[in-house]
């Protein structure tokens, strides 16, 4: 099993790089354009395309964690807790991914 300190080891030493808040906004921009491109294009090879693409934008989040002196496993512990804590509270529909998609793309009704 490979640790998010070897992942952002890996990423540092494949990048070379240092980016701020704002290249690192755009970076991801761009990372999630690909996996929206794979989810809308590629139906033959996307099982594949899905697992690369992910698992960029997880390397690239723990990397640019690292950039911006944030301990990543830190702020996936914090994430965790922040969504333990809206879905205890939360009155929004927790079925299948198939029914929170269907809920979220509704078309609004009219007035």
């Amino acid at each position: 099993m490979t640790t998010l300190d070897e992942i952002g080891a890996a990423g540092r030493a494949i990048w070379h790089d240092q980016m701020s808040l704002t290249e690192i906004v755009i970076a991801m921009g761009v990372v999630y354009g690909d996996l929206a491109r794979v989810a809308r294009d590629q139906p033959d090879t996307q099982d594949i395309d899905l697992h690369r693409e992910l698992g960029n934008m997880i390397a690239s989040t723990i990397r640019w964690c690292g950039h911006l002196g944030i301990n990543p496993a830190e702020a996936v512990a914090a994430a965790l807790a922040a969504q333990r804590e809206w879905t205890a509270r939360s009155t929004r529909p927790r079925g299948s991914s198939s029914e929170r998609t269907s809920t979220l793309m509704r078309e609004p009704s009219a007035p």
